[in-house]
């Protein structure tokens, strides 16, 4: 049987994936390695798919710490994704919010900045308003404003995204579990009353969720016990 690239490069990813999600970095990175190798070697550099490989060793990186190096990566990838597709095209957004967040954290704000403004100019164009993937713009949204420490914009993009999804028929518990921690960590920062009552309501949507979505709960569970680690209620985050 002929053996294609990128099936095995696929193969490659997701034991990378799945090492990166056991704590195991050395190992996820010497099979993102193998898989962006093949790519290159039989797809070129330019190839969607060797890019999307660049992609996540990007945000492996990130996930590491080495921020620089993400950056670095992230930002020879935008440059080819935009001589497919144009300067505005809407599947960029993605990518120009991961970039300026990481430029924020090496304290590149200007950079961020203009990236930043770039990616909320072509969504708030081509995403339809209300829609679940414009709430889910405007979660990353707020994550970028986060990083760059405009945490009351932060705190009004999460709270637009939960309207929107709370007002939507359908949405996945993981999405609404997903913004309701991102509000509430915004709002405790700030001691804003009502951040108690979105972790409760967090926690019950976690006791619903299926043990597949394990990273999905226990990140969401070490955000809830922290909160109550820092409000004098240690019982409650032990629990």
């Amino acid at each position: 049987v002929e053996q294609i690239p990128e099936d095995i490069a696929q193969c490659y990813s997701q034991l990378a994936s799945l090492a990166s999600d056991q704590g195991q970095p050395l190992r996820a990175y010497d099979n993102i390695e193998k898989a962006d190798s093949i790519c290159q070697s039989a797809l070129g550099n330019d190839h969607l798919y060797s890019l999307d490989i660049r992609s996540q060793m990007a945000r492996l990186n990130r996930e590491w710490g080495n921020d620089n190096m993400a950056a670095d990566l992230l930002s020879g990838i935008l440059t080819r994704r935009e001589q497919f597709l144009g300067n505005d095209h809407p599947a960029l957004v993605s990518e120009l919010f991961d970039l300026a967040g990481l430029y924020a954290s090496i304290h590149q704000q200007d950079k961020g900045m203009v990236l930043f403004e770039r990616a909320v100019r072509i969504a708030e164009h081509s995403l339809e308003p209300r829609g679940l993937m414009y709430a889910q713009y405007l979660r990353t949204k707020g994550n970028v404003e986060l990083a760059m420490n405009q945490t009351d914009n932060a705190r009004a993009s999460f709270r637009n995204s939960l309207d929107i999804l709370d007002s939507s028929e359908g949405v996945p518990d993981v999405q609404l579990l997903s913004a309701l921690i991102s509000l509430a960590g915004t709002m405790a920062l700030a001691d804003i009353p009502g951040a108690e009552s979105m972790f409760q309501r967090a926690e019950r949507i976690v006791s619903t969720l299926h043990t597949s979505r394990i990273i999905e709960v226990t990140d969401a569970l070490d955000r809830i016990a922290r909160y109550y680690l820092t409000h004098q209620q240690p019982d409650r985050a032990f629990e």
